[in-house]
């Protein structure tokens, strides 16, 4: 009863007519509080009356916290997410996933669809090359920067078209013969702009889009109505720069060729000269100069986990597997194709792109501690991602 007292002496007051005067539930003292009593008794109706109080006032508490929290959401989140074909399962995730990643790329949960667009994060030497040269011998339509390559002659095609950019140049590779392109540069600010305004997406021309800023791309490329999948092959970070190092310093081919880094150690590049640092969850983020921090972490965590098909380079053949289901590879390439091509890139002796051989960097190594130090978050992000791939 001391409870109906208190909460009534906030909301409302009830009237003794049979004494002429006016009882409030709460009382300021004992002798109020008995009298309180003695009324509750005797008036079973006051004590309806009270009872009924307290329901609207918890109810008009509650009414007011939730409008806060919804007039707070509406003030954070864009408009366009409350659009009709954004569904429960993704509003209820709203603080979980990046929003480029929750507005246009479909959930895990959901099945390919015919003429689904997906998005490979190629990250650098983490066998982005390989996987690429397989999607070409398998004929499957691919967007990267080939399409604005001015000697294929398509960089000013003014209507989308796919093209294959050797097939009539004398290449003996039967790989290379069936690789299929989009004219558009997607490597670009410019072309992917280009690609946003002649629909690339929306065409359903593309089978894999093939880009080191995944956010950008879905950003500008895809909408609420033609949403994507996400794909990527991950690698150790250390492992990575290690590949990188060594790679760089010989790949005369390369447009950020360092011949430089011959003439210095590994441990001095790592300590002094590499500025690649947490490439995996600075890119998630979008942070290019900002340091990255926990809280973007465990957002990249989550991305990855509810919108990635996820990869890794330690387990090649079996990655390409599951990418192949969700891409749909049994109807979008031929049982002779697929063989060929298999054999051809997977396996243990399977051709491997952009490879070179170079001195294994252990735990031990200073050089191994000093990157593992420089990419924490990194480290934190693929330690995760080892547990999604097997689980």
């Amino acid at each position: 009863d001391w409870l109906l007292w208190q909460a009534c002496g906030t909301c409302c007051v009830g009237t003794d007519t049979g004494h002429g005067r006016i009882v409030r539930a709460r009382g300021e003292s004992t002798e109020m509080k008995d009298r309180a009593r003695t009324m509750l008794t005797k008036r079973p109706d006051l004590a309806v009356l009270i009872f009924a109080c307290l329901l609207l006032s918890l109810a008009s508490i509650s009414n007011f916290i939730f409008s806060a929290e919804a007039d707070e959401s509406s003030a954070v989140v864009p408009d366009v997410l409350h659009a009709n074909d954004v569904s429960q399962e993704e509003e209820n995730e709203r603080p979980l996933v990046y929003p480029w990643a929750r507005q246009f790329i479909r959930p895990l949960s959901i099945k390919p669809i015919r003429n689904e667009t997906s998005v490979y994060w190629h990250i650098p030497k983490s066998g982005g090359t390989s996987t690429k040269s397989l999607f070409e011998c398998l004929g499957l339509t691919l967007a990267s920067r080939v399409g604005g390559v001015a000697r294929f002659g398509h960089a000013d095609d003014s209507e989308l078209q796919v093209f294959k950019p050797w097939s009539t140049r004398g290449n003996d590779s039967i790989s290379k013969q069936n690789a299929k392109y989009i004219n558009i540069d997607v490597s670009t600010s410019d072309g992917i702009m280009k690609g946003r305004e002649m629909g690339l997406v929306p065409s359903g021309l593309v089978d894999v889009v093939f880009t080191t800023y995944p956010s950008q791309i879905v950003e500008n490329l895809f909408d609420l109505n033609h949403k994507g999948r996400l794909l990527a092959m991950f690698r150790h970070p250390v492992q990575r720069l290690v590949s990188k190092f060594f790679y760089l310093r010989v790949a005369k081919w390369e447009n950020n060729y360092e011949p430089s880094w011959n003439d210095i150690s590994i441990e001095t590049w790592a300590r002094k000269i590499d500025r690649d640092r947490n490439f995996l969850v600075r890119t998630l983020a979008g942070k290019t100069v900002k340091e990255v921090n926990e809280a973007d972490l465990q957002v990249a965590k989550r991305t990855i986990a509810q919108r990635f098909i996820v990869g890794l380079s330690e387990e090649y053949d079996e990655s390409l597997r599951r990418f192949g289901i969700m891409l749909n590879f049994k109807a979008k390439t031929t049982a002779q194709d697929r063989k060929r091509c298999y054999d051809k890139y997977l396996g243990a002796h399977g051709e491997k792109m952009n490879s070179n051989s170079h001195p294994k960097i252990t735990e031990t190594k200073q050089a191994f501690k000093i990157i593992a130090k420089h990419n924490f978050f990194d480290m934190q992000l693929y330690d995760y991602i080892l547990k999604l791939f097997d689980e």
